[in-house]
Protein backbone atom coordinates (compact mmCIF):
# COMPACT_ATOMS: atom_id res chain seq x y z
CA UNK A 1 0.00 0.00 0.00
CA UNK A 2 2.83 2.15 -0.39
CA UNK A 3 4.09 2.22 2.95
CA UNK A 4 7.75 1.69 3.98
CA UNK A 5 8.14 -1.73 5.60
CA UNK A 6 11.95 -1.30 5.84
CA UNK A 7 12.67 -2.34 9.35
CA UNK A 8 15.61 -3.75 10.90
CA UNK A 9 16.25 -7.37 11.57
CA UNK A 10 17.33 -7.04 14.68
CA UNK A 11 18.68 -10.17 15.67
CA UNK A 12 20.85 -9.15 13.18
CA UNK A 13 22.35 -5.80 14.92
CA UNK A 14 21.09 -6.00 18.67
CA UNK A 15 20.46 -9.21 20.00
CA UNK A 16 22.53 -11.61 22.01
CA UNK A 17 23.35 -15.35 21.54
CA UNK A 18 21.69 -15.67 18.29
CA UNK A 19 23.15 -18.62 15.65
CA UNK A 20 25.52 -17.26 13.53
CA UNK A 21 26.99 -14.11 14.94
CA UNK A 22 30.27 -15.93 15.23
CA UNK A 23 32.67 -15.08 18.18
CA UNK A 24 30.93 -11.76 19.22
CA UNK A 25 27.49 -11.45 19.12
CA UNK A 26 26.53 -8.80 21.88
CA UNK A 27 28.59 -6.40 19.10
CA UNK A 28 25.32 -7.57 16.02
CA UNK A 29 26.00 -7.79 12.59
CA UNK A 30 28.70 -5.39 10.98
CA UNK A 31 31.20 -5.26 8.91
CA UNK A 32 33.63 -5.44 12.13
CA UNK A 33 31.89 -8.47 13.27
CA UNK A 34 30.97 -10.80 9.76
CA UNK A 35 29.54 -13.63 12.05
CA UNK A 36 30.51 -17.48 10.68
CA UNK A 37 31.29 -17.47 6.91
CA UNK A 38 32.63 -20.50 4.99
CA UNK A 39 36.44 -20.80 3.53
CA UNK A 40 35.15 -18.13 0.68
CA UNK A 41 34.06 -15.51 2.82
CA UNK A 42 30.34 -16.84 2.14
CA UNK A 43 27.24 -16.21 4.27
CA UNK A 44 23.95 -17.81 3.35
CA UNK A 45 21.23 -15.68 4.62
CA UNK A 46 17.44 -17.46 3.43
CA UNK A 47 14.28 -15.36 4.48
CA UNK A 48 10.91 -17.48 4.21
CA UNK A 49 7.49 -16.16 4.39
CA UNK A 50 4.51 -18.80 4.44
CA UNK A 51 1.17 -17.31 5.25
CA UNK A 52 -0.55 -21.18 6.11
CA UNK A 53 1.68 -20.84 9.14
CA UNK A 54 -0.83 -18.64 10.71
CA UNK A 55 -4.19 -17.18 10.48
CA UNK A 56 -2.98 -13.64 12.21
CA UNK A 57 -0.53 -11.36 10.71
CA UNK A 58 2.52 -12.04 13.28
CA UNK A 59 6.06 -13.18 12.94
CA UNK A 60 4.85 -17.08 12.80
CA UNK A 61 5.01 -16.16 9.21
CA UNK A 62 8.44 -15.30 8.24
CA UNK A 63 11.62 -17.30 9.14
CA UNK A 64 15.01 -16.29 9.00
CA UNK A 65 17.95 -18.84 8.41
CA UNK A 66 21.94 -18.65 8.64
CA UNK A 67 23.85 -20.98 6.85
CA UNK A 68 21.02 -23.44 7.23
CA UNK A 69 20.16 -22.63 10.86
CA UNK A 70 16.66 -21.62 12.06
CA UNK A 71 17.55 -18.23 13.90
CA UNK A 72 13.90 -19.00 15.66
CA UNK A 73 11.35 -16.07 17.13
CA UNK A 74 14.22 -13.45 17.97
CA UNK A 75 14.93 -12.26 14.64
CA UNK A 76 11.64 -10.69 14.17
CA UNK A 77 11.20 -7.08 15.86
CA UNK A 78 7.89 -7.22 17.90
CA UNK A 79 5.89 -5.22 15.23
CA UNK A 80 7.62 -5.97 12.14
CA UNK A 81 5.38 -8.38 9.80
CA UNK A 82 2.29 -7.42 11.58
CA UNK A 83 1.04 -5.78 8.67
CA UNK A 84 2.31 -7.73 6.02
CA UNK A 85 0.26 -8.82 3.37
CA UNK A 86 0.99 -10.03 -0.04
CA UNK A 87 -1.70 -9.31 -1.89
CA UNK A 88 -2.72 -11.33 -4.93
CA UNK A 89 -2.82 -9.43 -8.31
CA UNK A 90 -0.89 -6.34 -7.23
CA UNK A 91 2.40 -5.80 -8.96
CA UNK A 92 4.95 -6.05 -6.40
CA UNK A 93 8.25 -4.10 -6.15
CA UNK A 94 11.28 -5.16 -4.04
CA UNK A 95 14.65 -3.05 -3.86
CA UNK A 96 17.99 -4.78 -3.06
CA UNK A 97 20.26 -2.64 -1.33
CA UNK A 98 18.49 0.47 -1.05
CA UNK A 99 15.54 2.04 0.89
CA UNK A 100 12.28 1.41 -1.25
CA UNK A 101 10.07 3.86 -0.58
CA UNK A 102 13.14 6.45 -0.51
CA UNK A 103 15.97 4.89 -3.01
CA UNK A 104 18.35 6.19 -0.49
CA UNK A 105 20.07 4.88 2.27
CA UNK A 106 22.26 2.35 -0.16
CA UNK A 107 23.89 -0.98 0.93
CA UNK A 108 27.87 -1.09 1.13
CA UNK A 109 28.63 -4.60 0.91
CA UNK A 110 28.82 -7.75 -1.15
CA UNK A 111 26.10 -9.89 -2.81
CA UNK A 112 26.97 -12.62 -4.66
CA UNK A 113 23.53 -14.92 -5.66
CA UNK A 114 20.14 -14.20 -4.93
CA UNK A 115 17.05 -16.75 -5.76
CA UNK A 116 13.19 -16.26 -5.10
CA UNK A 117 10.86 -19.37 -5.18
CA UNK A 118 7.17 -19.73 -5.53
CA UNK A 119 6.83 -21.33 -1.95
CA UNK A 120 8.64 -21.42 1.62
CA UNK A 121 11.49 -23.45 1.67
CA UNK A 122 11.60 -26.06 4.35
CA UNK A 123 14.43 -26.08 6.88
CA UNK A 124 15.88 -28.96 5.22
CA UNK A 125 15.87 -27.27 1.87
CA UNK A 126 17.40 -24.42 3.31
CA UNK A 127 20.30 -26.52 4.64
CA UNK A 128 20.34 -28.32 1.20
CA UNK A 129 21.10 -25.11 -0.13
CA UNK A 130 23.69 -24.26 2.25
CA UNK A 131 25.40 -27.58 1.72
CA UNK A 132 26.94 -27.83 4.80
CA UNK A 133 26.36 -29.09 8.13
CA UNK A 134 23.39 -27.56 10.28
CA UNK A 135 25.86 -27.20 13.37
CA UNK A 136 25.71 -23.82 15.21
CA UNK A 137 28.71 -22.07 13.70
CA UNK A 138 28.90 -23.58 10.50
CA UNK A 139 31.92 -22.42 8.11
CA UNK A 140 31.55 -25.32 6.03
CA UNK A 141 28.75 -24.68 3.26
CA UNK A 142 29.25 -24.87 -0.16
CA UNK A 143 26.43 -23.72 -2.10
CA UNK A 144 24.95 -25.82 -4.33
CA UNK A 145 23.80 -25.29 -8.08
CA UNK A 146 20.13 -24.44 -7.74
CA UNK A 147 18.83 -26.02 -10.63
CA UNK A 148 19.88 -29.43 -9.09
CA UNK A 149 18.17 -28.67 -6.03
CA UNK A 150 14.95 -30.88 -4.62
CA UNK A 151 12.61 -27.97 -5.26
CA UNK A 152 13.85 -26.44 -8.17
CA UNK A 153 10.56 -26.61 -9.74
CA UNK A 154 9.60 -23.79 -7.02
CA UNK A 155 12.56 -21.86 -8.33
CA UNK A 156 11.24 -18.40 -10.20
CA UNK A 157 14.52 -16.73 -10.17
CA UNK A 158 18.22 -17.23 -9.68
CA UNK A 159 20.65 -14.23 -9.94
CA UNK A 160 24.29 -14.97 -9.84
CA UNK A 161 25.95 -11.81 -10.44
CA UNK A 162 28.51 -12.99 -12.62
CA UNK A 163 29.25 -9.94 -13.92
CA UNK A 164 25.68 -9.69 -15.31
CA UNK A 165 21.76 -9.28 -14.13
CA UNK A 166 21.24 -12.11 -16.24
CA UNK A 167 18.51 -14.65 -14.36
CA UNK A 168 19.90 -18.30 -14.61
CA UNK A 169 16.26 -19.88 -13.16
CA UNK A 170 15.18 -19.64 -17.15
CA UNK A 171 12.57 -17.27 -15.57
CA UNK A 172 14.30 -14.73 -17.57
CA UNK A 173 13.01 -11.69 -14.90
CA UNK A 174 14.21 -8.45 -15.29
CA UNK A 175 16.29 -6.49 -12.73
CA UNK A 176 17.20 -2.90 -12.95
CA UNK A 177 20.76 -2.04 -12.12
CA UNK A 178 20.80 1.53 -9.92
CA UNK A 179 24.34 1.52 -9.63
CA UNK A 180 25.79 -2.33 -8.96
CA UNK A 181 29.45 -2.60 -9.44
CA UNK A 182 30.81 -6.39 -10.63
CA UNK A 183 33.53 -8.44 -8.84
CA UNK A 184 34.15 -11.22 -10.76
CA UNK A 185 35.60 -13.37 -7.74
CA UNK A 186 33.49 -16.29 -7.06
CA UNK A 187 31.98 -16.05 -2.77
CA UNK A 188 30.04 -19.13 -3.45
Amino acid sequence: NGNNRALALWALHSYNSVVGLGTNPAAGWSSANRGYKNANDFTLLTLTYDPSLSTNLNGNRFKLYWNGNDLGAAFIWDSNPANVVFASGVAKQMQIGANLVTNSTGMEGNLDDLAFWDKALTAAEVLAIWNGTQAAGSIDGTPNNLLSHSAAANLKGWWRWENNFADSSGSNLHLTNNGVSFDATDKA
